[in-house]
């Protein structure tokens, strides 16, 4: 448990970037969910020559995960339906907690982030948002500092 961890000094902090299970996203339908991750990853995250190559090894890794498709579609709902908020809730009441989100998200929308994860569900972390998409957060470097100074600023 996150009390463990602190009391074993082996986690001073949380961080999650870009959350799934902390959306709105468990809570739609199959049809709503595929329907938002499509529209996230049909946009361009070419901004640069290295987010190009990482967006494509993350389309690499989705493709190779196709050759059972069953498997692999099994498996992206079972992210994509996950509730975690309660997990997180009670981990930012066990150690300093904070969710980063990207404003131009369209999988996971920072206002969904924000209505789960607030004081009066119990969440005691904070909300720090950056200029980027949901894949673009991992795969365009530009956005790399910005989640540097974000965790920087977590009080541990």
């Amino acid at each position: 448990t996150s009390s463990q961890l602190i009391d074993d000094e082996l986690v001073a902090g949380f961080v999650g970037v870009t959350p799934i299970g902390v959306s709105e996203l468990p809570h739609t339908s199959r049809y709503e969910r595929y329907k938002r991750l499509i529209s996230e990853v049909s946009r361009p995250c070419l901004n640069s020559w290295e987010s190009a190559r990482m967006s494509a090894r993350v389309a690499g890794h989705i493709i190779q995960r196709f050759y059972h498709p069953i498997l692999a579609l099994d498996e992206v709902d079972r992210t994509l339906s996950t509730d975690t908020s309660a997990a997180m809730i009670t981990t930012s009441q066990a150690m300093p907690t904070m969710t980063i989100t990207g404003i131009r998200d369209a999988l996971i929308p920072p206002k969904e982030v924000a209505a789960r994860l607030n004081a009066s569900t119990g969440y005691q972390g904070s909300h720090r948002e950056i200029p980027a998409t949901h894949l673009s957060a991992f795969a365009d470097s530009r956005h790399s500092q910005a989640i540097v100074d974000a965790i920087n600023t977590l009080e541990v």
